[in-house]
């Protein structure tokens, strides 16, 4: 079976069109170098992006480590100061109530007198009155 003269002249014109397009797009496709090449490039940007976020997170992981001492021990110093402000409000409220206390207790004296001078006065009158009947009685 052979082909006819023009049937080979037209498959022979398509192999050259499509050796053309192949010749075409050839030098375009990365070869197993560039692939290497691209690829030893990618992990080193990787490596170095690796490293570079490292580093990042260790000085943040340091300025935190530093915000936090600070906060304590402003914390620290606001946690000692109220204390001393609570404890001078203590002694001064102690030192007001035993003021109230000396206060209310020399009032009671006061009253205790009156009221004991007043029970002397009757106990003498009840005793002069006991003690002249007594005398009638003699």
């Amino acid at each position: 079976m052979q082909a006819e003269p023009r049937e080979l002249e037209r498959r022979t014109e398509n192999l050259e069109r499509r050796v053309d397009r192949i010749e075409r797009v050839l030098p375009t496709l990365a070869t197993r170098k560039d692939l290497k090449a691209t690829e030893q490039s990618l992990r080193t940007e990787i490596t170095d992006a690796e490293q570079r976020l490292r580093t990042e997170i260790t000085d943040t992981e340091q300025r935190l480590r530093t915000e936090i001492t600070d906060a304590e021990q402003r914390l620290r110093t606001e946690i000692t100061d109220t204390e001393q402000r609570l404890r001078t409000e203590i002694t001064d409220t102690e030192q007001r109530l035993r003021t109230e206390i000396t206060e209310v207790e020399q009032r009671l004296r006061t009253h205790f007198d009156v009221v004991s001078d007043g029970m002397r006065h009757d106990v003498r009158i009840v005793a002069e009155a006991v003690a002249a009947l007594a005398e009638r009685g003699r």
